[in-house]
């Protein structure tokens, strides 16, 4: 009963994406009925599955056009990622600048740009009530205020899904409320304006993902009747308009190799899918299936080179290398703890279990996923883009820093390194 009740809290933190949860939540507006419609020569052969998503058609016009390509699994022999090559962070992380934090607030970074800008957090007082979103260029020194939170903002929030170009897509989410906005931040102009906005939404965490074109990320749906319902949409670049590509609950978007990859979860069954999906003839091809609570997948993440997925396995998390080119899934490691996951550029980052004595904060992890070297890493948060790494170069030990404490100058610095 005890291994049962721990994995439902899994599939409803994998499906739900809260900080300590994983799957997120937003929803349609009125650009719903301009949603692309799936022709009939891709309609779902089976009456019985038409008709039981005919409901939800009503509200979402897309058609699922599903089929099976189950890839193989190889499992080999149990693996930690201490058995990995082991080296000290600074053999990678050895020819970074510095920067002071800025005078006068508390700044906390949460994305790091492909031009070497951190993006994040500012407070002006102590208890989170003077709360705005600013960045950091870590190539000038430029500290820059972008937007106040609207509202009270002691329970409120931000999150950088994506930067592109000169834009920035965040959301802003006030916890009291329940209402969650999208903005669209033009960085050469300093405008922004609202893209969606929902309403009742719980706490949760995005994921996101984008290619040339657009933006995929898991939303809220709060038009269904379903309780914790995400589903997932693209936002188009060139027409600012949204898309619904998956109705049913999901999330983890990730775009590998031409293709878009996510997970799929059907609740009644207690089945958990990795989907592929081809964006040009709106094809979804089941390639991974799970069923049960003991064996679910939890999480999927990846670059251009990698896709890495994550399967609960009797309360391990279990780290697995999916090949598109093979249709093959490879075992790759696992652990008892492992979230916060980041991929780019060929380097995995992750919080997991303490193995550094003393330490008081949740450990991080640093993994080259091209030469399978492991980067013994012990200061704080690290942030990877396409082009570089950032992080919180502590100057005292960690269990010697207080919290709320760390982005202070006397504790740490915030330090970047580009990596291309």
């Amino acid at each position: 009963m005890l291994k049962k009740a721990i994995c439902c809290l899994v599939l409803l933190i994998c499906f739900a994406f809260i900080g300590l949860k994983i799957f997120e939540k937003l929803s349609p507006n009125s650009q719903d009925n301009d949603q692309q419609i799936i022709s009939d020569e891709n309609k779902v052969d089976d009456q019985t599955d038409s008709e039981a998503h005919a409901e939800n058609l009503n509200n979402y016009p897309q058609e699922i056009n599903d089929v099976n390509n189950y890839f193989g699994i190889v499992e080999t022999t149990q693996k930690q990622i201490l058995d990995f090559e082991t080296l000290d962070s600074e053999a990678l992380l050895n020819d970074f600048v510095t920067l002071e934090w800025p005078a006068d607030v508390y700044f906390s970074p949460l994305y790091l740009s492909d031009d070497g800008v951190v993006y994040g957090e500012a407070d002006r007082s102590e208890n989170r009530s003077a709360l705005f979103l600013a960045s950091y260029n870590c190539n000038t020194g430029e500290f820059k205020e972008l937007k106040n939170m609207d509202g009270d903002s002691i329970y409120a929030s931000f999150k950088i899904l994506i930067a592109y170009e000169n834009n920035l897509i965040f959301e802003e989410y006030n916890q009291a409320n329940g209402i969650a906005n999208y903005y669209m931040y033009d960085l050469d102009t300093d405008m922004y304006k609202v893209i969606k906005q929902s309403e009742n939404v719980p706490p949760h965490y995005n994921i996101a993902d984008m290619d040339k074109n657009g933006l995929m990320f898991n939303w809220y749906d709060d038009l269904s009747t379903e309780d914790n319902k995400y589903i997932i949409t693209y936002y188009s670049f060139a027409t600012n308009e949204f898309e619904v590509v998956e109705e049913e609950n999901s999330g983890h978007p990730v775009y590998h190799k031409n293709k878009w990859y996510y997970l799929r979860e059907d609740k009644e069954n207690m089945i958990t899918q990795l989907i592929q999906y081809d964006m040009r003839t709106k094809t979804k091809t089941v390639i991974y299936e799970t069923t049960g609570l003991e064996n679910c997948m939890i999480g999927l993440y990846g670059d251009a080179n990698n896709l890495i997925l994550m399967i609960n396995n009797n309360s391990l998390t279990k780290v697995y290398k999916v090949d598109v080119e093979k249709d093959k899934i490879f075992y790759y490691f696992e652990g008892e703890w492992i979230e916060a996951v980041n991929i780019k550029n060929g380097m995995m980052t992750w919080s997991g279990t303490k193995t550094i004595e003393n330490r008081s904060r949740p450990q991080n992890y640093l993994l080259d996923l091209n030469t399978d070297i492991h980067y013994l890493y012990a200061d704080s948060d690290l942030l990877l883009s396409n082009n570089g790494i950032a992080w919180i170069d502590l100057k005292k030990p960690d269990n010697e820093i207080a919290k709320g404490q760390l982005s202070i100058n006397e504790n740490s610095q915030l330090a970047y390194q580009k990596m291309n």
